[in-house]
C-alpha cells in the first residue's frame, strides 16, 4: 500500500527554530514542504493530536512541523508562519457559537475559544501568504466561520442523523457515508465523482461564507467539502482512511504538500 499513513515513522519532536534545517536533505539537494499542523489542548491539558495527521504529511512527502493553537503562541505566529509552506487544521471540539453570530442552542463539546482564535489568525496568515490549507472536521466548519458562515450546532436536532458514530471501528468512526462531488471542483479532481468517507462529526456547514463554495455533499443534502483559492476542506478525517491504503484520501495530503 504505497501510500498508507500508516508506515513506521517514529516521530519526533521539530523545534519551530530549526524547521528548515530539519526539512531539508542537503545532501540530495532535497527541500520538503514545512506543513504546519495546528494542535489544540486536550482535557488532560495535553498539547497534542493523533499521529495519523503526521503519519499522513511524511507519507506525502511533507514535514510536519507541530504548531500548538494556545495563547502564549499568538504573539509568535509571524515567525512562525514564516517558516512553513502548508497548514494542517486538523478535527477537535467546537467552535464558540458566538464566533458565528448565534448563541448556544445546543449541548456543545469540549469549547475552547483560545484555539478558536489562534487558529483564524493562523487562517488568515496564510490566506495572506498564500499557502495552501487542507482544514478537516473542525477545520472546515472553521473555514466556512471565518468567510462570515455559520454552522449548524447539532446535527440531530436539526433532522440529520448517521453523521456522528456513537461507536468505534479499529479505534475510530464506526459510522460512514457516501458522498458527491461537484463537477468541476478540485474536489471532484482529487477525489472523484463518488467516495465512501466516515463520519464522526455532531455538527455541520450551513453557510459556507464569502468566496468559499461547497464541491461535496453527503447523500442528505449535508455539506462535506467546501473550497475556496489555495483552500480545502472536508468534513470527514481521510487521515484514518488513508492509514488504511485508500489512495483518494491519501491524495488530500498529497494535495498539500504539492506545487
Amino acid at each position: 500500500m504505497a501510500n498508507s499513513c500508516w508506515r513506521r515513522h517514529r516521530t519526533s519532536r521539530l523545534p519551530a527554530t530549526s524547521a528548515k534545517t530539519v526539512c531539508s536533505h542537503s545532501d540530495q539537494g532535497i527541500s520538503m514542504k514545512r506543513i504546519g499542523i495546528v494542535m489544540g489542548v486536550n482535557d488532560l491539558h495535553q498539547v497534542a493530536m493523533h499521529r495519523s495527521y503526521v503519519d499522513c504529511v511524511l507519507a506525502a512527502g511533507g514535514c510536519p512541523v507541530l504548531v500548538p493553537a494556545v495563547g502564549g503562541a499568538a504573539g509568535r505566529l509571524e515567525s512562525t508562519m514564516s517558516g512553513i509552506d502548508g497548514v494542517l487544521l486538523v478535527g477537535g471540539g467546537d467552535i464558540d457559537p458566538s464566533m458565528y453570530g448565534q448563541k448556544q442552542v445546543a449541548s456543545l463539546e469540549d469549547l475552547d475559544p483560545e484555539r478558536d482564535e489562534v487558529e483564524m489568525a493562523i487562517l488568515q496568515r496564510a490566506r495572506r501568504r498564500g499557502i495552501r490549507v487542507l482544514a478537516i472536521c473542525r477545520g472546515a466548519q472553521l473555514i466556512a466561520v471565518s468567510h462570515g458562515g455559520s454552522l449548524i450546532q447539532d446535527l440531530p436536532a436539526a433532522g440529520y442523523f448517521g453523521h456522528h458514530a456513537q461507536g468505534v471501528a479499529d479505534g475510530y468512526a464506526a459510522a460512514g457515508h457516501s458522498l458527491t462531488t461537484k463537477e468541476g471542483s478540485l474536489a471532484r479532481r482529487i477525489l472523484g465523482a463518488n467516495i465512501a468517507v466516515n463520519s464522526h462529526h455532531h455538527q455541520g456547514i450551513v453557510e459556507v461564507g464569502r468566496g468559499i463554495e461547497a464541491s461535496g455533499w453527503s447523500d442528505d443534502g449535508l455539506v462535506e467539502v467546501i473550497e475556496g483559492e489555495g483552500l480545502l476542506g472536508v468534513q470527514w478525517h481521510p487521515e484514518r482512511m488513508a492509514g488504511n491504503g485508500e489512495e483518494r484520501q491519501a491524495a488530500l495530503f498529497e494535495w498539500l504538500t504539492g506545487e
